[in-house]
């Protein structure tokens, strides 16, 4: 089985190509925490993602959003310019999710911002006085 879950955050914009047959691919990647404390670390994980679901992801994911992603590994053995064999390795995603963003939640959060005197200000309108319930 070949199967890989990731969340992380794109280190840069995803770049968007087509193919010579007009096949989207969009390539990016991200960058994924493993650990916790003094032993995390971060790796950085190649990403391609083809068809609408590529076009889909350049158009709507930009530098720095969290992104879910479930794929398969695909490795690439090439040649350099100088001869040299390299060695890639990369996800070839079948599904993605946005997850919240840090920029989005913050917006959010001055968007309800309820101020401090909101509650002393408007007491006596969510306090119904006796005299101004129904079944009395």
């Amino acid at each position: 089985m070949n199967k890989v879950q990731l969340i992380g955050r794109l280190t840069k914009d995803p770049e968007l190509r087509f193919t010579k047959s007009n096949i989207a691919v969009a390539n990016y990647s991200i960058a994924v925490n493993d650990g916790y404390g003094e032993k995390q670390q971060t790796q950085f994980i190649n990403v391609s993602t083809w068809g609408k679901s590529g076009e889909f992801v350049s158009k709507y994911f930009k530098k720095g959003q969290a992104i879910a992603i479930v794929g398969r590994l695909n490795s690439n053995n090439y040649e350099d310019k100088n001869g040299n064999k390299r060695y890639s390795l990369e996800v070839i995603t079948e599904d993605i999710e946005f997850i919240g963003d840090k920029k989005e939640e913050k917006v959010q959060q001055e968007e309800v911002f309820i101020p401090n005197n909101y509650k002393t200000q408007y007491q006596s309108n969510l306090s119904p006085d006796d005299e101004d319930l129904p079944w009395n």
